[in-house]
């Protein structure tokens, strides 16, 4: 008797997480994730990603930011944004299929820029990096 007791008890905290995170609007899934990284560089490979990943890091205004990106696609699909310190979009792409992409971008003001990965329903990797250059 106490087995069922305590089935139903961990049955019904199940259901109750579960509602829990449905309801968490920025959750993110990832499945098979193994991601590595460093100063300026992140890098992940999985079999599922939906979400998002960010990086911030610090650039002042008039340096010019070198970015690199080597993606696989195996599902889904990625996008890739620099952002600006009050939230302007500096660049963005979006990769369908495998493919790498270089980009500068001058910076226009001064503080923490942000690198966004989102991925859509994706399998695959991606390995971002970038330099600063005055």
């Amino acid at each position: 008797m106490a087995s069922r007791t305590r089935i139903g008890l961990v049955a019904l905290a199940l259901i109750v997480l579960s509602t829990v995170l449905v309801g968490c609007g920025g959750s993110s899934l990832k499945i098979g994730w193994l991601a590595l990284g460093g100063r300026q560089r992140k890098r992940a490979q999985y079999v599922t990603f939906d979400g998002t990943e960010s990086k911030s890091f610090r650039v002042e205004a008039g340096q010019t930011v070198e970015l690199a990106c080597d993606v696989s696609v195996e599902k889904g699909s990625l996008s890739v944004t620099l952002l600006s310190p009050d939230g302007k979009r500096l660049w963005q792409e979006s990769f369908l299929e495998d493919r790498e992409a270089f980009v500068t971008v001058t910076a226009t003001e001064t503080g923490l820029h942000i690198l966004r990965i989102e991925g859509q329903e994706t399998g695959g990797s991606f390995d971002i990096s970038w330099r600063l250059k005055d």
